[in-house]
């Protein structure tokens, strides 16, 4: 069973963090809100388990402007019935308005981190790498950035705390917030996400 969290809503009515309705949630993803459908046993066992968010404060974690890079460290407890894992992360401009905005992110695994587990049977590579070139990146959206994310199926044979990472660059970019959640496929926060 699920539980919605919103990870981020740009009207401004609900805060990370808030815990809605399956309806609620439905809602807000045609508001382009990201909310995460949660594993709600993985969430009642771990102060990370199924959803890890982080915010990174005025002017974000800037991105490498050629070089990637493994940008944002994150941890998870993953159990193994939640099938699906998704992430997402808001990009803003840093420096100089561009016209366009080059670069590309992907979710990976980290195991560099202290008591993180190695892949746990995540494959290598998200499904979804985000391209900047593309000319969704060439204007901010209404509140100055982009909304970004991917989700891929997942097979843990066990649980554990599952180190991830977002790794790429971008140049001219800076990443406000990042969130990877655990749970089944009933709303992906897919909806408003480019």
């Amino acid at each position: 069973m699920n539980t919605f969290i919103v990870g981020w809503d740009p009207s401004g009515k609900y805060v990370e963090g808030d815990e809605v309705n399956r309806e609620q949630a439905r809602l807000l993803a045609h508001q382009r809100a990201v909310v995460f459908p949660v594993s709600s046993d993985a969430a009642s066992r771990s102060a990370v388990g199924g959803l890890f968010f982080r915010r990174f404060g005025t002017g974000g974690k800037r991105l490498q402007d050629h070089v990637p890079h493994r940008a944002c460290q994150m941890l998870l407890f993953a159990i193994a019935n939640a099938p699906r894992l998704m992430w997402a992360a808001r990009l803003i401009p840093v420096g100089e308005p561009r016209e366009a905005y080059a670069g590309n992110i992907r979710l990976i695994t980290d195991s560099t981190q202290v008591g993180a587990s190695g892949g746990m049977g995540l494959p290598s590579m998200d499904v979804k790498h985000v391209d900047f070139a593309s000319d969704a990146f060439k204007k901010p959206d209404e509140q100055g950035g982009w909304t970004i994310g991917g989700e891929l199926p997942v097979n843990f044979v066990g649980e554990g705390y599952l180190g991830l990472a977002l790794y790429g660059y971008g140049a001219g970019l800076a990443i406000e917030w990042v969130a990877v959640a655990q749970g089944d496929r009933e709303l992906a926060p897919q909806t408003g996400l480019r």
